[in-house]
């Protein structure tokens, strides 16, 4: 018999499949099949911290969007095989239909992260983010109310399973978030991340510092080491902390881009 915790995050993803094929409007099983490989992705991402198809162990928009670009090639790959077992319409279909869903399921993982002061205050929440959202808006159209309904039924439902208990799991609180929804472990390797581009800074600028042709002992040679060192340490430190997720996982995703199009006009931003 399943723990709790199975329990809970089957249902989470047996709920996010039905929000996806009533946005996409197919409840076939292929398309089942597909959005319960990509939500199980989330699940692991988000919840367990577990990444399948990249090296990477914090969670954010980027990170998730590369694992699911992983797992629709695995798909892809995977349904290569049915080329002669299937009609060539039906083949090219349901490849195309792989890709598409990967776009729907990104956003549904938004729609399991919003947050409710209470039951009631799920239709103006879910309303707002539906209408924020060109591609899900256009999908379901005049049908919000049922997907509305459908949301309220599983923040009922999950109310219920967090406050179950069995002989070995209690999920009054997720057993694998800590306290005040806390990831230590994550945060810990998070503060060690934050080492890295300063090391390697510290040594770039450690050899730059060797071949400049100034006498740091004087005041014009010290001020133009410093101008060089603050623009080239800048440069590097930045560069490496946005490869490694640092500054999207610091900052956040909006207010990232917030920050840029205030520094480029507008001309510049970051895709979710």
């Amino acid at each position: 018999m399943d723990n709790l915790i199975n329990v809970f995050m089957n249902y989470k993803i047996n709920r996010l499949i039905k929000y996806g094929t009533y946005i996409y409007d197919d409840d076939s099983d292929f398309v089942s099949k597909c959005f319960k490989a990509y939500f199980r992705t989330y699940v692991d991402n988000y919840y367990y911290g577990v990444f399948n198809t990249i090296e990477e162990n914090v969670y954010n928009q980027r990170n998730l969007k590369l694992e699911f670009k992983g797992i629709k090639e695995e798909m892809l790959a995977d349904y290569a095989g049915y080329e002669l077992q299937v009609g060539n319409l039906e083949y090219v279909e349901n490849r195309k239909i792989i890709s598409e869903l990967l776009d729907i399921a990104i956003e549904i993982t938004k729609i399991d992260q919003l947050n409710y002061k209470d039951k009631d205050d799920i239709d103006s929440v879910v309303e707002k983010f539906i209408s924020g959202v060109a591609l899900l808006n256009d999908l379901v159209g005049k049908r919000l109310n049922k997907l509305i309904s459908l949301v309220k039924e599983t923040y009922s439902n999950t109310n219920k399973l967090l406050n179950m208990k069995d002989n070995y799991f209690s999920i009054e609180k997720l057993s694998f978030i800590k306290e005040n929804n806390i990831k230590y472990t994550e945060t810990i390797k998070n503060i060690f991340k934050t080492f890295i581009p300063g090391g390697i800074m510290v040594l770039f600028l450690g050899l730059i510092n060797y071949f400049l042709p100034f006498n740091e002992l004087t005041v014009l040679g010290a001020i133009l080491t410093s101008l060089i060192d603050a623009l080239i340490g800048g440069i590097i430190y930045l560069i490496i902390s946005y490869k490694m997720g640092l500054i999207e996982h610091i900052f956040g995703i909006e207010m990232l881009n917030k920050i840029i199009k205030k520094l480029t006009l507008g001309k510049l931003s970051i895709k979710n």
